[in-house]
């Protein structure tokens, strides 16, 4: 069982004794502290039907589940989890030196900052009005959500991965926990989603089994590479220089390298690794490194804000029969086509662009 480390380090041994101890807490204070109680999730035996039929028990007696003070995204928090986590090495290479505005990190937390947790009773009020069809809402609760990833991945963070790698995957589990939810059930999706979180990075850092990213400033790019290099291709039968796809695409030659670069190696295969025979018939497979590429790209517009992600999906056409005019968008989401703009500017500083 992974341990997590924390002020008063209770002897855990079964399910059954901790849920003693949350109801004694729980009966001494009225409330019970979310970190507490997602800390269930560290128990296998204690699957995702017995979580639930415990919010429902605490429901009934009115207990209410509030986010600690630790997990909440103050800015004297954030700016004390930045700190520490350069003490992580592979956190201090991926901190520009150029630019403070370029730290991925402090950039991550500034966003952060801005998002207000729901008190217990706007969370109820939430889920009713999801319940009562309002589904628009889920993205609003979502988003309100998101510092239970960025908590939960903290004492999590190591030497061997980045935190904001392991966040980037709890916020595509938050968005997989809000999917499942049943709205119906009246119980805390705060509660549901930290233990969902929680549970799916304690495996993923045991396993280590995050996957090989490409740089989050060259993804877009990547992208862009790929499918520009096959429209090419396909409309004057031979691959582009990279002089050419640099004007293509208005990108400096030295980043269509770095991009090429990045996906070569991702493509590499193991030398005892036998490459199938040929029988003649030829079919267009994608290439390992687009499927990294497209699933690495799909997890990074999933990590956006709900607003920025739809914007950017309708702007490059994603899901989508095709790309879609600032205009078109504004019209469809019912806001400005400035307000249009801002959200893919603000985007596209997430994705690295």
């Amino acid at each position: 069982m992974s341990e997590i480390k924390r002020e008063n380090e209770e002897q855990i041994t079964s399910p059954a004794a901790y849920i003693d101890f949350l109801s004694t807490v729980a009966a001494q204070n009225g409330t019970l502290s979310l970190e507490s109680i997602s800390r269930l999730a560290q128990f296998q035996e204690f699957d995702e039907n017995d979580f639930i039929d415990l919010l429902k028990d605490l429901r009934n007696q009115n207990i209410d589940i509030v986010p600690d003070e630790k997990f909440l995204p103050k800015k004297d928090r954030l700016r004390e989890m930045r700190k520490s986590l350069r003490q992580f090495d592979i956190e201090k290479e991926n901190c520009s030196e150029q630019s403070r505005n370029e730290d991925p990190l402090r950039l991550y937390f500034s966003d952060l900052a801005q998002t207000e947790p729901l008190s217990p009773d706007e969370e109820r009020d939430i889920i009713f009005d999801i319940a009562d069809g309002e589904e628009n809402k889920i993205e609003e609760l979502i988003e309100s959500a998101l510092f239970i990833p960025a908590a939960l991945a903290y004492p999590l963070a190591g030497k061997n991965m980045l935190y904001l790698d392991i966040v980037q995957e709890g916020n595509i589990e938050l968005m997989s926990a809000a999917a499942d939810f049943n709205y119906e059930l009246n119980v805390s999706f705060y509660a549901y989603a930290a233990f969902r979180v929680l549970r799916y990075l304690l495996t993923l850092v045991d396993e280590e089994e995050l996957p090989q990213k490409i740089p989050a400033i060259l993804a877009k790019d990547a992208s862009d590479y790929l499918s520009e290099k096959k429209r090419f291709f396909d409309e004057n039968g031979r691959e582009p220089t990279e002089s050419e796809l640099s004007e293509l695409l208005k990108i400096p030659e030295e980043r269509i390298s770095a991009v090429r670069d990045v996906l070569a190696e991702l493509n590499k295969k193991p030398e005892s690794e036998n490459q199938p025979e040929s029988n003649g018939d030829t079919k267009e497979v994608p290439s390992d490194a687009e499927k990294q590429l497209s699933r690495q790209v799909a997890d990074l517009i999933a990590a956006l804000p709900a607003l920025e992600s739809k914007v950017i999906t309708m702007r490059y056409g994603i899901g989508f029969e095709h790309a879609m005019e600032t205009e078109e968008i504004a019209k469809i989401l019912g806001i400005t086509a400035e307000k249009v703009k801002q959200l893919e500017k603000d985007a596209m500083k997430h994705l690295g662009n």
